[in-house]
């Protein structure tokens, strides 16, 4: 079992999150360039969408407007369709 040095041994050592350096080979933690341009390509047309609603709207409070507007919008969610039922 690998031990991870407590605060004070990392503090006393200098070595910090913010001083650090990461691992120039170790890609875990990057998203590769393709899956970076796709989410860019969606959620830049969507952002810009509510942005224009946004500013037509002129909201009282505009973070919590353009929130709900963004959740409301979103282009991934699953779209839900009424079942016929034999009552109705």
């Amino acid at each position: 079992m690998t031990e991870h040095p407590t605060e004070e041994q990392t503090e006393a050592s200098g070595s910090t999150a913010a001083n650090m350096k990461p691992d120039e080979h170790d890609l875990s933690n990057q998203p590769s360039q393709g899956n970076v341009e796709v989410a860019k390509r969606v959620m830049e047309s969507c952002l810009k969408q509510g942005l224009v609603e946004l500013c037509k709207e002129k909201p009282s409070d505009p973070v919590r407007w353009l929130a709900h507007w963004l959740l409301e919008n979103n282009p991934n969610q699953p779209k839900v369709i009424a079942s016929m039922d034999s009552n109705g």
